[in-house]
């Protein structure tokens, strides 16, 4: 799935090079320093994110969706080695400065730069190409487009860039970078919106998202595109309990119609696949039956999908196969090393392993990507818990009052805090509390964290038990937490046992 933007440093000391696959460069160890420069190849190019120029903040998607496409159309062609989005994204935002050590850095002979301005119903573009090596430029041009189809200038500029890189266009290369997704502008505007938004993965962007995705569709009822997303936004949600403005029963439902429609009309495509493996996990939580299957049809029609990458990763855990969830999660951070979600993944490897340092260098990690990140925010309060800082635990519950996907759990997570060091008769009120206090249907990964503030606190099989048997979806995922060595000590007790076994997947 196409991201937003995210914060991406130039420098990770808490991220392993071996275990990501990754060098800073992009590129596979060993790293440069180990290594000889390779050449890079004469037709190698990066396409950096464009900068809006627009006075409106809400036309930020179409300088990243625009710069998308453009790296997608190039991609296609044989004659040219394209870099992925993901290694540019390091750039955004950011002046190029040096060609020379953009194009060192990401091993490439061109470099494509430009901007994007809106103003009075036109839309104008400004692109160069630069030879990396010294900085000569190639060409420098304006496009300026009246009205809202913005298919034409991604048309020229990505003919332009190719042109300029390997000369005459063959007749397939043509057709192929004029092709256009749908016959609508304006609902290919839509699209990019949900994109958008779909990056934040909370409620308030899925929800936008949505909305933006179906009003594509209203425009282009064929966008097989906006279909899948559409699929993939209702499983999505469903999984993780995010509320989009319909019941949580329905979503599975609308998830399976929009990607089994969605793959009737497009069999070769990725998303459609993609959007097939989410829905399914939405519909079987407990089996997850038929998402490996899809998810890795995905992966074959594109294996630079970060996201299928990282949706096998999940089934494969929750399915208990950890060394390949691993070599999933690791794939899908070499292709874009910036997805908090995924690293989320090794945080719970190693917490679900009792290795509670490493998985708290994993959270930092994630935190570093996006400092609002809802599940590593919950996960440091835990890991801080289970090192012994209470004081830096409650800090960290305190904080959960800003963010709208912990806002709820807030008070049950102080109150679990409190209960640590209490005895039986003075902590009784205080459970009594926390179960008051409790949110119903709580998502079944949110219900891990506070599970585990629970278990450190208290050891009360009765409260953790009552948390995991109110979670929704009630499926593998609850089971795959429950796995978790830090509730070994209650693992004996005959409720805890039963719903462990009543989750098996």
């Amino acid at each position: 799935m196409r991201r937003a933007p995210l914060l991406l440093c130039l420098c990770l000391p808490l991220l392993p090079v071996a275990a990501l696959a990754q060098c800073p460069d992009g590129t596979p160890p060993p790293c440069a320093a180990a290594r000889p420069a390779r050449a890079a190849a004469a037709s190698s190019v990066a396409v950096l994110y464009f900068d809006s120029r627009s006075r409106d903040s809400n036309d930020l998607y179409l300088a990243d969706g625009l710069t998308e496409e453009i790296i997608s159309r190039l991609a296609g062609m044989e004659r040219l080695t394209v870099r992925s989005r993901h290694l540019v994204q390091r750039y955004r935002g950011a002046a190029v400065g040096d060609p020379a050590a953009v194009g060192r850095a990401l091993n490439v002979a061109y470099i494509v730069t430009g901007s994007v301005r809106r103003a009075g119903g036109r839309l104008r573009v400004s692109a160069e190409l630069v030879r990396a090596d010294g900085g000569a430029q190639v060409w420098g041009r304006q496009f300026d487009q009246a009205g809202d189809d913005v298919f034409a200038i991604q048309e020229a500029v990505a003919s332009e860039v190719a042109t300029g890189i390997v000369g005459r266009l063959l007749p397939a290369e043509r057709q192929s970078l004029a092709a256009r997704p749908t016959t609508s502008p304006a609902a290919y505007e839509a699209f990019l919106r949900g994109n958008f938004h779909a990056a934040r993965r909370d409620s308030a962007g899925l929800m936008r998202a949505l909305q933006e995705y179906e009003a594509a569709l209203r425009g282009d009822p064929g966008y097989t595109d906006a279909l899948s997303r559409v699929a993939w936004t209702y499983g999505v949600a469903q999984v993780n309990g995010l509320h989009v403005g319909l019941p949580f029963d329905t979503l599975a439902a609308r998830a399976m119609r929009a990607a089994a429609e969605a793959v009737r009309r497009a069999p070769n495509s990725s998303d459609a696949w993609l959007a097939m493996g989410a829905a399914r996990v939405a519909a079987q939580p407990r089996t997850l039956a038929g998402v490996q299957d899809a998810v890795e049809r995905a992966i074959t029609l594109d294996p630079t999908s970060a996201e299928a990458q990282h949706l096998l990763g999940f089934t494969l855990a929750v399915l208990g196969q950890d060394t390949a969830a691993l070599e999933r999660d690791r794939l899908a951070l070499a292709i874009n090393p910036a997805r908090p979600v995924t690293l989320m993944h090794l945080v719970h490897h190693d917490a679900k392993a009792g290795r509670h340092v490493e998985a708290r260098r994993w959270v930092d990690s994630a935190l570093v990507f996006d400092s609002q990140f809802a599940p590593a925010r919950a996960a440091l309060a835990a890991l801080l818990m289970l090192g012994g800082d209470t004081a830096r635990a409650r800090a960290e519950v305190a904080r959960w009052r800003d963010l709208p996907q912990l806002r709820d759990l807030a008070e049950p997570a102080e109150l679990a805090l409190a209960l640590a060091g209490l005895d039986p008769a003075a902590a009784r009120p205080l459970r009594a509390r926390i179960r008051a206090a409790m949110p119903s249907d709580l998502p079944a990964i949110q219900t891990g964290y506070i599970a585990m503030l629970l278990m450190v606190a208290s050891r009360d099989a009765e409260l953790v038990v009552n948390l995991f048997e109110s979670a929704r979806p009630r499926g593998a995922f609850v089971r795959y937490f429950m796995a978790f060595q830090i509730f070994d000590p209650i693992r004996g007790d005959s409720r805890f046992a039963r719903l462990f076994r009543e989750t098996s997947p």
